[in-house]
């Protein structure tokens, strides 16, 4: 029976697990109406620069999926998703987890 309790305050006391807490990327995955030509797409990269104060990094483009990856922290990435979902040729913005920022 001693066994049982001591376990049961070995588990109590158990310290919580480490969280990972470098900054990350938060990438964006924007789905638009029109192909992805040069006009559009520099449109928004500087819709999500004004919004965030940073500078974002194209990671890939499709002709109507594109994927950028930027600095932000969690204040602002919801201001910077409702600014480029408020672009009329933008279909839908998902946002996400990227790589650690180095």
């Amino acid at each position: 029976m001693r066994v049982r309790v001591a376990m049961r305050h070995m588990v109590k006391l158990r310290t919580p697990p480490m969280v990972d807490v470098r900054p990350r990327y938060f990438r964006m995955h924007i789905k638009m109406d029109l192909p992805s030509n040069d006009r559009y797409l520099q449109k928004i990269l500087s819709t999500a620069a004004r919004a965030s104060d940073t500078v974002p990094f194209i990671r890939s483009q499709e002709p109507v999926e594109i994927i950028v990856d930027m600095p932000l922290d969690h204040d602002r990435r919801k201001s910077v998703e409702m600014a480029v979902k408020s672009l009329p040729f933008v279909r839908s913005v998902v946002l996400s987890s990227g790589p650690p920022i180095r």
